[in-house]
């Protein structure tokens, strides 16, 4: 799977933000729900398989861009996981990686000067249009992100790798995103946020 799952996953993102039928949006929305769901639930029964080299290579997709540290880091993992668990992986951190994207218009005031600005005024001053589609693409990464832990089992919250996921990506994307001037971002943010 691994590059293949990601390509196809970025398929049906790129259906969901693009469609202007909400019959089309909504059953690709259904249809990444079910994807996540269903790699989480194989990735908890399935056993470890031994038959996985541990220098496995990295898949290269436009969804997730190269990241040397983070690769580093998988070939320092000692255990051979199943396919599934790889593929859940990979899906978890480009979908973090697509919700720590900053959009203009909504995250540009929270780094504005606070000697400068009041808080107030940040939120109702900013000048810069928002792109609906990145606003879209953020929503779409949360909201599957937050449906992964609603489901997530004893494997994805007890593993090295998921926890340092969450602990040095994902903690750092919720934190910018629940200070977020649209609502819909800071709600599912804090949403995740509780059930961590």
């Amino acid at each position: 799977h691994e590059a293949t799952m990601l390509m196809g996953v970025r398929s049906v993102f790129h259906i969901y933000l693009v469609t202007k039928s909400k019959t089309c949006q909504q059953a690709a929305k259904s249809g990444l729900v079910e994807i996540m769901e269903y790699m989480l639930q194989r990735m908890e029964t399935s056993p470890l398989n031994t038959t996985i080299p541990q220098q496995q290579q990295q898949p290269s997709s436009e969804l997730e861009p190269q990241n040397q540290q983070q690769h580093d880091l998988d070939h320092q993992h000692h255990q051979h996981h199943s396919l599934w668990y790889t593929d859940s992986y990979y899906l978890m951190r480009s979908l973090v990686k697509l919700s720590s994207k900053e959009l203009p218009g909504i995250d540009d005031a929270n780094n504005s000067n606070p000697s400068n600005f009041s808080l107030a005024a940040q939120i109702f001053t900013s000048s810069t249009p928002v792109d609906p589609l990145a606003l879209h693409n953020k929503v779409l990464s949360l909201e599957l992100i937050l449906r992964a832990m609603e489901c997530a089992g004893p494997q994805f919250c007890n593993d090295d790798k998921f926890i340092h996921l969450v602990q040095s990506q994902l903690c750092v994307a919720l934190l910018k995103n629940c200070m977020s001037n649209n609502t819909s971002v800071a709600f599912i943010s804090n949403q995740i946020f509780l059930i961590l």
